[in-house]
């Protein structure tokens, strides 16, 4: 049994942050970051708050969920680079006792493959940028191997499940291609580390108003930055670009199928160094749930959001509408199923898999039976196939597919529904596109936990997923496999970051670093009583 070598002593060294001023009107400024004394993300923004959710459970109505990690794999140097937002300072940078200045709670960090370590992680400041309250974070790594991280905002309140139609938009119309979007008037923010793979030191500027914001890099093609805002209290998909990730076009409407919409979005880029971006889309009309989110929409663009087309290659007028000539990937509102997008990969061909979870049946929000579907396209139309049951819609997933076109899915549950045991996390393996599933790693057994799955852009089998793992409100021992040597039970609401590989191993991040960095082993879970079949 692989022993577990986490460190978990605390840290006395006390955190200084920078003194930096705000960010200048369209320019930049040089920031210093300093380090953290461990691993701590904040906790996954599950809908139903720290209650476990049940059939019969009255939940918060569910906005979009932004971001809360993001990672990049950089070959070249056998590095994974990624951001997350912290625990221990509430979102807008104060400390949760009112003192001030708090931390911020962005953070990024990277773990070297080669040595098996992550060193401190390093925090960027958002002091002097009060109007920023940062609820997801993206990273990117450009041609030359500087990282970008870009902090977006919440959408509105208004936002989290209504679609007020009486809320004024914010914006005038800007013509075709360029339909009415308002915003929050809070901009994103945009780190550039000063140095090649390297997280000592930022440049901090402003970007473009954009809620949810994906960030990608294009090779000479600039950057694209891919997101909602809102309208009328709706959330609308959109999209801005830039050449230089400093000078930003006017966020433009991508789409306006519904008043609200979510989104998966995914990068491809071939041999040839062409590049694509693809959007999968899901909608919902005013007044309602999220929960009511249907139909399965797909757009592409490959020229780093020049021009857009569908699947087919049909050149498409913005904002879309939906009903254009292969935008609807499948008409799931006349089936009267609900469509929750988790994931979406771009296969070597640049053909996307959409990974989603497909509701069915009940009376009320929540669909009585929800399946795991995976749609894709295979040169002439659209393949689905529904295997792997789901607890609800609000389970997550880290989806991938191998270079020798095998597929793999981490699936972790947020429902507290009947189940068997030792599945709330369970490593699936797929030979032939999903046509059948094979159970490859049992990973956890605990029903208290809530987690969040990031799949990192060009994942290595080494880290093929992050996963944030946060109790319910219930005091239980961490990591999510019982009693283990090693551990203490920890305070409650207590949260972990994880690392997945494609065997299914986790390694734990310290909780406390007081070295400079820190080597992860494997952590060995007990055997369960009951065996996964």
């Amino acid at each position: 049994m692989v022993r577990v070598t986490i460190i978990a002593q605390l840290c006395a060294a006390g955190l200084a942050l920078a003194e930096v001023a705000s960010v200048p009107a369209g320019g930049s400024e040089a920031v210093e970051c300093p380090l953290d004394s461990g691993y701590i993300p904040a906790a996954p923004a599950i809908p139903g708050g720290d209650k476990p959710v049940t059939l019969d459970t009255p939940i918060v109505e569910p906005g979009p969920v932004a971001l809360p990690a993001s990672a990049v794999y950089a070959e070249p140097v056998r590095k994974t680079f990624f951001a997350y937002l912290a625990a221990g300072s509430d979102r807008g940078g104060k400390s949760k006792d009112g003192g001030s200045p708090g931390k911020s709670p962005l953070r990024v960090s990277y773990f070297d493959h080669a040595r098996s370590t992550v060193p401190r992680p390093a925090i960027l400041p958002l002091d002097g940028v009060a109007s920023v309250v940062p609820a997801g974070v993206s990273l990117a790594l450009d041609e030359q191997g500087y990282v970008w991280v870009c902090a977006s905002p919440a959408l509105a309140a208004s936002n989290s499940g209504a679609g007020n139609k009486e809320q004024p938009t914010t914006q005038p119309a800007q013509g075709a291609g360029a339909a009415a979007v308002g915003t929050q008037g809070q901009p994103t923010i945009l780190f550039r580390s000063s140095k090649p793979h390297d997280i000592r030191a930022f440049t901090r500027h402003a970007g473009p108003p954009m809620a949810d914001a994906r960030l990608y890099h294009l090779g000479e093609q600039g950057f694209l930055l891919i997101g909602l805002r809102d309208r009328d209290g709706g959330s609308i998909p959109c999209f801005a670009t830039s050449p230089d990730g400093r000078s930003w076009s006017e966020p433009r409407q991508l789409a306006d199928i519904d008043a609200n919409h979510s989104l998966v979005t995914a990068f491809f880029k071939g041999k040839t160094g062409a590049t694509k971006v693809g959007v999968a889309l899901a909608a919902w009309p005013a007044g309602k749930s999220p929960l009511m989110a249907t139909n399965l929409y797909y757009v592409e663009t490959p020229d780093g959001g020049k021009t857009w087309q569908s699947i087919r290659r049909i050149p498409l007028n913005l904002p879309v509408r939906g009903n254009e000539n292969g935008v609807l990937a499948w008409d799931y509102k006349s089936m009267r199923w609900t469509v929750y997008l988790k994931d979406m990969e771009l296969d070597s061909a640049g053909n996307p898999s959409i990974v989603f979870i497909g509701g069915r049946g009940g009376t009320g929000r929540i669909p009585l039976m929800c399946t795991w579907i995976v749609g894709r396209w295979v040169g002439r139309e659209w393949e689905t196939n529904g295997v792997i049951p789901a607890a609800g819609p609000f389970d997550a997933t880290a989806f991938q597919i191998l270079p020798d076109r095998s597929w793999l899915q981490l699936v972790a549950r947020n429902t507290s529904a009947p189940r068997q045991a030792h599945e709330e996390v369970v490593l699936w393996s797929s030979n032939d596109q999903g046509r059948a599933w094979y159970k490859q790693a049992w990973v956890s057994s605990d029903p208290s936990i809530r987690h969040a799955l990031v799949r990192p852009l060009n994942a290595s089998p080494e880290l093929f997923a992050l996963a944030i793992i946060g109790l319910r409100g219930i005091e239980k021992s961490i990591p999510p496999f019982g009693e283990h040597p090693g551990f203490t039970k920890p305070p409650i609401d207590a949260t972990r970051l994880l690392f997945h590989n494609a065997r299914g191993d986790s390694l734990m991040l310290p909780l406390a670093m007081p070295d400079s960095e820190a080597r992860l082993e494997p952590i060995d879970a007990p055997p369960p009583q009951t065996q996964p079949k």
